[in-house]
C-alpha cells in the first residue's frame, strides 16, 4: 500500500524532504563521531561507506513507501532539498560541537599519559633509592 495514496506528487516531495533531512542528521552525527579519530583513510573511507549504505536504505524505503519506487524528478528534488537544509541550518552548530569533543578527548588523553609518565617515574624514583614497592 502506498502510504500516500491519492495524495499526489508534493506528498512524495515532502516525504523525500523528510528522508533527506534524516540523511543529513545521519551525516551530521557520523561527523561528530568521527570528529576525535585522526583524518586517515582506514577511518574516513568505512564511515562514508556506512553513510552511504544508510543512506541508500533510508532513500529506497522512503521512495518505496512514498511512491513504489517511480524515480521522478520531484523526488530527487525533495532529498537534495531536505539534505542541503539541514546542512544549512546544522553544520556549523554540529561543527562547533564535533570541535568540543575533540578537544575534550584530546585534555583526556593527555591528562592520563602525564598520570601514567608520574608514574613511572615515582617508580624509578623508587627504585633507585632502594625503597620496596
Amino acid at each position: 500500500m502506498n502510504l500516500f495514496e491519492g495524495l499526489g506528487q508534493w506528498s512524495e516531495f515532502f516525504a523525500m524532504v523528510v528522508c533527506g533531512a534524516l540523511c543529513g542528521l545521519l551525516y551530521l552525527l557520523l561527523q561528530v563521531l568521527r570528529s576525535p579519530l585522526p583524518e586517515k583513510p582506514w577511518i574516513v573511507i568505512p564511515c562514508d561507506l556506512l553513510f552511504c549504505g544508510i543512506s541508500l536504505a533510508l532513500f529506497v524505503v522512503f521512495c518505496y513507501r512514498a511512491c513504489y519506487l517511480s524515480l521522478r524528478w520531484h523526488i530527487f528534488l525533495g532529498f537534495a532539498l531536505g539534505f542541503t537544509v539541514i546542512w544549512i541550518i546544522l553544520h556549523s552548530a554540529v561543527a562547533k560541537f564535533a570541535g568540543l569533543v575533540y578537544n575534550r578527548i584530546r585534555k583526556s588523553v593527555a591528562v592520563r599519559r602525564e598520570r601514567r609518565l608520574a608514574a613511572q617515574k615515582s617508580a624509578e624514583n623508587q627504585e633507585e633509592n632502594g625503597e620496596i614497592l
